[in-house]
């Protein structure tokens, strides 16, 4: 089902754009991409922005050729930067101070790298640092077969949500969610504090993603339940540690970032986009459906968004709590409690662009599942099946084991979160059907999730 489905979707986006280019049509109707006069953006422009870091004559010299408006797109980015780095500014203006500790250290150095190299090799070079977990947890799933192991790497890598952060040049989100995948690895080989320490670090670039690391801490039933919540509290204290050592070390090398203005470019980014309606097309949280669909109703007023976030994470968390229970339990599957924890977060995440679902990637670097046993490569690797051109025959039965503890419906959700779905309904602006397909499918799939767990009494809990 899920080889079928995630073919089907993708090339039905890919046919549907390059019919709207043959009539003439213009963007976003002609890619499911962003705009393509801002590519690499989210590296290049938010580096730029970091002007004390940068040689204050940075501009670089344009080949001739295909390349020479890719590098004038460049020096327009150093030169008029979207992102301020005044912590005094305007109540409309953006800053780059929102982002946490680690994040600033690594555009810190990228300033300093981007000072010194070409763009095109600093963009090379910063991709593959951050894609390096997401290869490592690929390579340690499929070793026992290479040529799999190829094929699930492109398979993630052709993904809608990688894709997309890579023409954004996004190296948080690849960061982030390569280490998600590099740490779920380590939590099927039961190595649970290199698979917390992981999700910690990713956590120090995308905090909305410590759901994950409650859920490894919670989920092992092998634990006691009071010992569980111990660890939680022991690692919660070394994640504290551990930002605040990245804090004073990014302030150090850049007084102007504090506690304060890290408040107050929060309070602007979040106003930007509330005034942009930034999201509106290329998100994927609950809160963006919320926002559109209240705002078409009439009923999107000014205390709207503050009520919607804090409901949208206090649900969040609770979901994502039920779920390492009812996942030390024994009840939901590691794999499929990791899948719903990972929706979990896309229903408390308040601005969760397109770039961000990563994670989801997760599920297919899953040790137990991602490689078969002796039985199921004696099935697959049947005599019938010696040819190497029917490898696709073996690597679409694998991906029905991978997503085999799903039901149907989250085997549904996941596809949907893995394909494009730049397909726009334009009642008044345009609004992409999968900022509002995507967390509407989330909610489903929680709650057909919770709804037989209401009905069941009498569990023992391991205290």
């Amino acid at each position: 089902m899920f080889p079928f489905l995630f073919a089907r979707l993708y090339f039905l986006q890919l046919f549907l754009n390059q019919l709207a280019i043959g009539v003439g049509a213009v963007f976003p109707w002609t890619s499911f991409l962003f705009y393509s006069q801002d590519v690499f953006a989210d590296s290049i422009k938010l580096t730029a922005s970091y002007r004390s870091f940068l040689r204050p004559d940075l501009r670089w010299i344009a080949p001739s050729g295909w390349l020479e408006p890719l590098y004038e797109l460049f020096n327009s980015y150093v030169q008029n930067p979207i992102y301020g780095d005044n912590p005094i500014v305007a109540s409309t203006a953006l800053t780059h101070f929102m982002l946490p500790p680690l994040t600033q250290l690594f555009f810190i150095v990228s300033a300093r790298l981007l000072s010194i190299f070409d763009p095109l090799i600093f963009l090379l070079f910063s991709l593959a640092v951050v894609l390096l977990p997401a290869l490592m947890a690929i390579g340690i799933c499929y070793r026992r077969d290479p040529e799999l192991r190829g094929e699930v790497a492109c398979l993630c890598l052709i993904s809608y949500p990688f894709i997309f952060a890579l023409t954004r040049g996004h190296p948080i989100a690849i960061a982030s969610g390569s280490l998600i995948m590099l740490s779920a690895t380590c939590y099927g080989l039961e190595n649970k504090k290199a698979a917390v320490l992981l999700s910690i670090v990713a956590v120090s670039f995308r905090p909305n993603l410590f759901p994950i690391t409650v859920f490894y801490l919670i989920s092992d039933c092998r634990i006691k339940l009071r010992e569980r919540f111990g660890n939680l509290a022991g690692y919660a204290v070394v994640g504290l540690a551990w930002t605040f050592l990245l804090y004073k070390i990014v302030h150090h090398l850049y007084p102007s970032y504090n506690v304060a203005s890290f408040l107050e470019g929060y309070s602007h980014y979040s106003r930007g986009e509330e005034e942009a309606n930034g999201f509106a097309g290329i998100g994927s949280s609950l809160y963006g459906a919320q926002r559109v669909l209240l705002a078409r109703l009439g009923l999107y007023g000014p205390v709207a968004p503050l009520i919607l976030k804090k409901l949208n994470l206090i649900v969040g968390l609770v979901f994502s709590l039920l779920i390492a229970i009812d996942c030390s339990l024994g009840r939901t599957t590691r794999i499929r409690g990791l899948f719903l924890t990972i929706l979990a977060v896309l229903i408390e995440t308040p601005l969760l662009a397109d770039s961000h679902l990563i994670p989801f990637l997760a599920l297919f670097v899953f040790p137990g599942h991602c490689a078969p046993n002796a039985e199921d490569e004696a099935a697959f690797r049947g005599t019938q099946y010696h040819q190497k051109h029917d490898q696709r025959i073996i690597f679409s039965g694998i991906l029905d084991r991978i997503v085999g503890d799903l039901s149907g419906v989250e085997k549904a959700a996941l596809c949907l979160m893995l394909v494009p779905l730049a397909y726009y309904l334009v009642p008044s602006r345009l609004v992409g059907i999968g900022a509002l397909l995507r967390p509407l499918m989330a909610l489903i799939c929680l709650a057909l999730w919770l709804i037989p767990r209401l009905k069941t009494r009498g569990l023992k809990v391991n205290v």
